[in-house]
């Protein structure tokens, strides 16, 4: 999974050329930004293709390559309020599906 994120990566931000050391970092930015956004989350998020988790952590990864990570979390403000918000009602749903 993650090598296939990695190489998403890459492309999403316009990396074309090979460098060994670059994918050592941008992997430790994805966990970074995998562990940051769960915790926003309050669980596990799926990463799959075309989900909103997946979308965040590429722009947390753009926003830690460019050194302004203090930026990421004022500019996606609602979304990531969003993605709590649905982490809460998963969470309410699995917990008791009984309600439903």
């Amino acid at each position: 999974m993650d090598e296939e994120l990695l190489k998403e990566l890459r492309n999403y931000l316009d990396i074309t050329w090979e460098d060994t050391e670059g994918d050592k970092k941008l992997l430790g930015i994805l966990a970074r930004g995998k562990t940051y956004l769960e915790g926003r989350n309050g669980g596990e998020l799926i990463f799959g293709e075309g989900t909103r988790a997946r979308e965040m952590l590429f722009e947390y990864a753009r926003y830690a390559r460019a050194n302004v990570l203090a930026d990421f979390a004022k500019d996606y403000a609602t979304v990531l309020n969003d993605l709590h918000a649905q982490g809460e009602v998963d969470r309410f749903e699995q917990e008791y599906p009984e309600l439903l």
